[in-house]
């Protein structure tokens, strides 16, 4: 559920690797929200319905004197947009003190129809 309350947001379904960082899982909300009007008239509230990791994180650094990680990972989540679930493939580029950069675009449109890749991250 995409909200822009000053609490944290509700935990997402899935795998997704933000439910652990509050801030970095509203930032990723709010990037998603500010997306999805460009692509659909929907005026209703949007509902992150899965999440997946399509990428697991490679190479994890941590950045001298702030102990931040710098690490990419992808996740692919699954918004409900008028009753109809919507892909999207997010990108977390994490780059210690400056920051995680989020890129959010729509995924492959194939992915609905069969199985696919999934990490399964425990």
């Amino acid at each position: 559920m995409l909200c822009s309350c000053a609490s944290p947001p509700p935990r997402l379904p899935g795998q997704t690797l933000v439910n652990d960082a509050p801030a970095l899982r509203r930032d990723a909300l709010r990037v998603v929200s500010l997306y999805e009007p460009t692509l659909s008239s929907s005026q209703g509230v949007l509902r992150v319905v899965d999440t997946q990791i399509v990428q697991a994180p490679g190479h994890i650094g941590v950045e001298r004197g702030t102990d931040k990680v710098d690490t990419m990972w992808v996740e692919r989540w699954l918004i409900k947009r008028d009753g109809t679930n919507v892909a999207y493939r997010i990108i977390f580029d994490a780059q210690g003190s400056q920051g995680t950069d989020i890129t959010v675009g729509l995924d492959r449109p194939e992915f609905l129809n069969g199985p696919t890749k999934v990490y399964d991250i425990k």
